[in-house]
């Protein structure tokens, strides 16, 4: 019994002194519940205009499931274990005219860059911008293109599921998606997540409207980040056909580049990451 006691005891003392050394904040069990997002988070690189080298690691530390998800943008139905290899040889594939692919080499910021640059983004931040901060500002646009293609009920709709301060909300109701998102960055209630829980929530209103079946509940971007390929089927509901640009296949492009981000930003928030410290750019033309 003593020894049953003094074991007590002790045990009570490690859980007072592991609470103390983790400031009670909840790093600790985050450390053992995350571990695998912590680790994949070490990849991401958000300062960085990252080498195709440095996008294959990222690659190849995610999940068989993400993996597959990312490559339905290229292949809806398709199913399997897609290497990082088979996603980064097909995205240059999907990025470059058929009569030069096999000339240029592979370079994910490149190409991140070339998609950016078609959409509009302003020149300056082409050249200043990290891979991470093109790969938000192509998602700002797809988000203004959606949010714009909305009606008021639905707005309404997307905000209240987001959690949004009504009183907040109902301002943003009659904003354009350039507004909304030029709004983000001076709102309190406005957390690093918010643009990316607006836009999932968004999508979700977008693709029940085109038929694709999908909860308009969720409350994270995780269903982004499934094998269901949501970033082309997103395009494809705000843009119509296919958008070929020079043998590029703009669709499957951003398609990719906006899953790719998603499971970026859902890593980051598991792992405890503020994707608002590496984001925000003021750009310009972005709000017009």
């Amino acid at each position: 019994m003593r020894n049953r006691n003094l074991m007590f005891v002790f045990s009570v003392m490690c859980s007072t002194l592991l609470l103390v050394q983790t400031g009670c904040d909840g790093s600790f069990w985050r450390k053992i519940i995350y571990k695998k997002e912590i680790k994949l988070s070490r990849y991401i690189l958000p300062k960085k205009k990252i080498t195709q080298e440095e996008h294959l690691e990222f690659l190849k530390h995610l999940t068989a499931e993400q993996r597959e998800g990312l490559w339905r943008n290229f292949e809806p139905e398709a199913k399997g274990n897609f290497s990082a290899e088979r996603l980064a040889e097909r995205f240059h594939k999907e990025s470059n005219h058929v009569l030069t692919r096999t000339t240029k080499s592979m370079d994910y910021h490149r190409e991140v860059r070339w998609l950016a640059k078609k959409i509009g983004i302003h020149s300056i931040y082409l050249n200043m911008a990290t891979t991470f901060q093109l790969e938000n500002l192509i998602c700002q646009r797809l988000f203004i293109s959606m949010w714009d293609k909305l009606t008021e009920d639905q707005r309404k709709q997307v905000l209240t599921d987001s959690g949004l301060d009504p009183v907040k909300a109902a301002g943003m109701v009659s904003m354009s998606g350039a507004a909304v998102i030029a709004g983000m960055g001076t709102m309190a209630a406005m957390g690093g997540f918010t643009f990316y829980i607006l836009m999932a929530k968004t999508v979700a209103v977008i693709a029940a409207a085109v038929g694709i079946p999908v909860t308009t509940t969720i409350t994270v971007i995780s269903v982004m980040c499934g094998p269901i390929g949501w970033g082309v089927a997103v395009v494809a509901a705000v843009t119509g056909a296919a958008m070929i640009w020079g043998g590029a296949d703009i669709q499957k492009m951003a398609g990719f580049i906006v899953q790719n981000h998603m499971l970026k930003v859902n890593t980051m928030q598991k792992a405890g990451i503020d994707p608002d410290k590496y984001i925000w750019l003021d750009d310009p033309d972005l709000y017009k």
